[in-house]
């Protein structure tokens, strides 16, 4: 529904037209002003999350302990094996750094040695082809046929 303008008094009109300036000026004036960098909350893996409670628990436990509080057989099993638990974990991830390192240095030593048979099987392809011309040569007194021997397809 679009009401016409002609249908407010004249003081009405400069009213409306006033506060739609004001508006407009506003939000001009809202634009024009740098936004506020609003950081997305941090997200928590289910390892630290379990961590930070494990930890938690244990300081509850430290302080009920030190208030004189005894802890019931259920708590004491609970804190151990949190305890414990904690203690798997860190092997667990002292063992697959462990294995990460031994992998990366056994690849760096097989890249090596693989590099240094390419290398040496240069050589053999090269002296290869020279034997090859020279028998050529001797054979039929002409000229090297210049021909390649690819040993991957003379094996």
């Amino acid at each position: 529904m679009v009401i016409a303008m002609s249908s407010y008094s004249p003081e009405e009109q400069r009213r409306i037209l006033e506060a739609a300036r004001l508006a407009l000026e506003a939000a001009e004036q809202s634009l024009a002003e740098p936004r506020p960098e609003i950081e997305p909350p941090p997200v928590e893996d289910k390892l630290a999350k379990w961590k930070r409670e494990a930890n938690e628990q244990a300081e509850r436990f430290a302080r009920e302990r030190a208030a004189g509080w005894p802890l019931t057989d259920y708590e004491r099993a609970e804190f151990e094996r949190d305890k414990l638990s904690g203690m798997v974990e860190e092997q667990k991830e002292f063992f697959l750094r462990l294995l990460a390192e031994v992998v990366a240095e056994v690849r760096g030593e097989f890249d090596q040695k693989l590099a240094a048979l390419e290398v040496e099987l240069g050589q053999v392809r090269a002296e290869l082809t020279i034997a090859k011309a020279y028998s050529n040569n001797n054979n039929k007194k002409s000229e090297p046929s210049g021909e390649v021997v690819d040993l991957r397809k003379t094996a």
